[in-house]
């Protein structure tokens, strides 16, 4: 999955537990998160991932909206997932909603701020 930020129909996983591993985060030159990518992964544990993966995972809504996802963004700490934020039944600009949090958390991870969580 590669994604720049703009206008995009949600999209939904499949029933199977994973979610999509954060891969790549491209900041614009005045600092905001220019685009990110990740791949799909069917099974994830804490464990076996690197310290501060971030995953996105994409859920039915509790609504019927075909056009909405529930929008889970996890990070893995000490051998576990803990919750960054969960935007519930997000149209198409989950990804703008998601992406202040996904900056700032791979800038985090990489050293130059002040880490989360």
């Amino acid at each position: 999955m590669a994604y720049t930020l703009g206008p995009q129909p949600p999209m939904r996983m499949p029933a199977e537990e994973g979610g999509i591993v954060i891969t790549h985060v491209e900041s614009r030159p005045d600092g905001g998160l220019a685009s990110f990518s990740g791949v799909w992964k069917r099974q994830l544990q804490a464990s076996a991932v690197r310290e501060s993966t971030l995953v996105l995972q994409l859920r039915p809504p509790t609504t019927d909206d075909d056009d909405h996802v529930d929008v889970w963004l996890w990070i893995a700490r000490n051998r576990r997932f803990l919750l960054l934020g969960h935007w519930k039944n997000s149209g198409p600009g989950w990804p703008q909603l998601a992406a202040p949090l996904i900056h700032a958390a791979h800038r985090s991870s990489s050293g130059t701020m002040r880490r989360i969580a």
